[in-house]
């Protein structure tokens, strides 16, 4: 098992550090706003932007690690693909303070003609309020703490906090993209002010289809379409964009999370699922133990939400705590967790979504539940 330190990315909608550490237990030494952590990630298109195993060699990158046997680690059908491919992506709200609201899509009767015709009229490459783009252009949600969204691509969204007093922390996932050692990438976003973005992301179709260099370069490095960024001096694609959205369709999904209780010393709730990620809530209760389900031989992510405790596999062990952030490989066999005070982690992995099925019907769980829990991308 492998500790991964956290990447600190700074933003101009972040928050200050002693926030970060009240919210997640991570320590940042940074007077600046910081507005990402990347926890898991094996980016190599981008410098820096591959977490550093803590306990291994010095300055070796999770994707250093993976660099001569992936699929060793990794395990079974996990090796990220070697083209190009878009980005689905998933937010677990962790907390949010105040009316903190995100874009879903266009409001009904805006397909791609109307679309275009704004942007003809300059309307992207003007500064407006978010209640005029609320009233006139985009649908939006306020965001509800323990809720799950997954946001398919071709979905318009952003995150708004509308005053200095509000603020939320989200734990992201995304679908693999570029040149990433991992098939997914796990991060926790910290928004605290209106800095809007409003952006989308291609489709794998969109990406195959895709013929232009400079387009494709784009998207190996990031798949994200800024249609509207407030001036903050950033390209914006509204017309590439225009091209990318999923006109007249729910593009962003509130899953209905499941939750089960294998014995009475853990209970393990399936916040969502697509055939690019899964997230689970581990909670073990004070003074237990909890073996972790088979994910058919993959490796995943296992994040240290609260409390403090023991992982441990046939290999040798590792003590968890708050904030903490480490990759299991496949070769890792029936990781068990123990804890004396209480825990609480969620695990992210590339799941055989056949393989998910078959484990929630093994403890009562009807097909309708499943199917309002694992959404299916086609």
């Amino acid at each position: 098992m492998y500790i991964l330190d956290p990447i600190i990315v700074e933003k101009p909608w972040g928050v200050r550090p002693h926030l970060i550490k009240w919210c997640t237990g991570i320590s940042i030494r940074r007077r600046k706003l910081v507005g990402e952590l990347w926890i898991a990630s094996g980016l190599k298109s981008l410098p820096g932007m591959a977490n550093i195993v803590v306990n291994s060699d010095p300055d070796m990158s999770i994707s250093d690690l993976l660099r001569r046997k992936p699929e060793k680690f990794l395990g079974r059908d996990a090796v990220p693909p070697r083209e190009l491919c878009g980005k689905t992506e998933a937010w677990y709200v962790r907390e949010v303070k105040g009316d903190v609201r995100t874009i879903t899509g266009l409001r009904e009767g805006i397909g791609k003609k109307k679309f275009i015709s704004l942007i003809a009229e300059g309307f992207f490459e003007e500064r407006h309020s978010f209640e005029e783009l609320e009233r006139e252009i985009f649908t939006t949600v306020r965001f509800e703490k323990g809720a799950f969204y997954v946001m398919l691509p071709g979905t318009l969204h952003t995150i708004y906090a509308p005053d200095k007093e509000s603020h939320i922390v989200v734990d992201e996932m995304q679908q693999g993209f570029g040149d990433n050692a991992l098939p997914i990438l796990s991060k926790i976003l910290f928004v605290s002010n209106n800095a809007l973005s409003v952006q989308v992301h291609p489709s794998d179709k969109h990406v195959a289809e895709e013929k232009r260099k400079e387009i494709l370069e784009q998207y190996a490095s990031e798949p994200t379409v800024r249609v509207y960024d407030f001036g903050r001096g950033r390209r914006s694609q509204p017309r590439l964009a225009a091209e990318l959205i999923g006109y007249g369709r729910e593009g962003f999904i509130k899953t209905e999370p499941v939750t089960i209780e294998p014995d009475q010393s853990c209970r393990i709730t399936y916040l969502g699922a697509t055939k690019y990620f899964a997230r689970e809530l581990i909670e073990l209760r004070r003074g237990t133990s909890c073996r972790l389900h088979d994910i058919g031989q993959r490796y995943y992510i296992l994040h240290c939400v609260d409390g403090e405790g023991i992982a441990a596999v046939k290999e040798g062990g590792l003590r968890l705590n708050r904030g903490m952030t480490i990759a299991v490989p496949a070769w890792a066999e029936s990781l068990e967790m123990f804890t004396k005070a209480g825990m609480l982690c969620y695990r992210d992995y590339l799941p055989d979504l056949s393989l998910l099925k078959r484990t929630l019907k093994s403890h009562g769980v009807s097909d309708t539940e499943i199917a309002g829990m694992i959404i299916e991308t086609g």
